[in-house]
């Protein structure tokens, strides 16, 4: 005759062995490196997502621990990169059971819109670079935005050399700017800056020129 022995506590009531149950809403979730993690209740959120959520037979607060590629995180950490998220949860009895969470960082780039992809700058020309603008003399030239970052880097090439906002254009080449986000993602553009004394000179080289045939240099 077999005999099934079971686990009793102090008072003879058989002891729990059972583990939580995890129920996994979203076993995988974009982040932007804003989102913060936190755990409410019997609740696990990412940002305003409800990612799980568990329950026990009997402990009614189970402990919860969380881990980023092996590294412990606490509730209110702001997740900044992608990994592997690990949640293990233990009842009063130390009955555990883990759920992982695959993090996968959204990449975004900076928008540069240029408006005007030619500046003349003969006489002079004063750069001035904000937070979202290029401006030359004034004029908006170029701007940009991103989808996260609300300050982004920007640093301004003129034909190779960095410039610094304030400072004058007056001669020809080619002026370079390159926006960064938080996450270290660039976007570039390019403008053309002339020295030119005399306007629409570019147009005449496209014009018909006949002997003894009129045209109308002003248009």
């Amino acid at each position: 005759m077999a005999f099934t022995s079971c686990s009793h506590n102090e008072s003879g009531i058989p002891a729990d062995v059972t583990p939580p149950t995890i129920k996994v809403h979203f076993s995988s979730v974009e982040i932007t490196g804003e989102e913060v993690i936190r755990v409410s209740g019997n609740e696990l959120y990412i940002g305003d997502k409800l990612v799980a959520e568990w329950t026990d037979n009997v402990t009614k607060n189970c402990k919860v621990q969380m881990k980023l590629d092996g590294v412990v995180i606490a509730s209110g950490n702001v997740l900044t990169h992608s990994g592997t998220l690990t949640l293990i949860v233990t009842d009063d009895e130390g009955n555990s059971k883990s759920a992982t969470i695959y993090l996968a960082m959204e990449e975004v780039y900076p928008e540069v819109i240029v408006l005007m992809p030619t500046v003349n700058a003969f006489g002079g020309a004063v750069l001035q670079i904000t937070d979202s603008q290029l401006l030359i003399d004034g004029e908006e030239i170029a701007k940009w935005s991103d989808k996260h970052t609300v300050r982004c880097k920007v640093s301004v090439a003129f034909s190779g050399k960095e410039i610094k906002s304030g400072e004058l254009l007056d001669e020809a080449g080619a002026l370079v700017i390159t926006v960064t986000n938080d996450q270290g993602n660039s976007s570039t553009a390019e403008i053309t800056v002339t020295n030119d004394a005399i306007y629409g000179l570019e147009n005449l080289r496209n014009a018909t020129l006949q002997v003894d045939k009129e045209i109308n240099l002003l248009n």
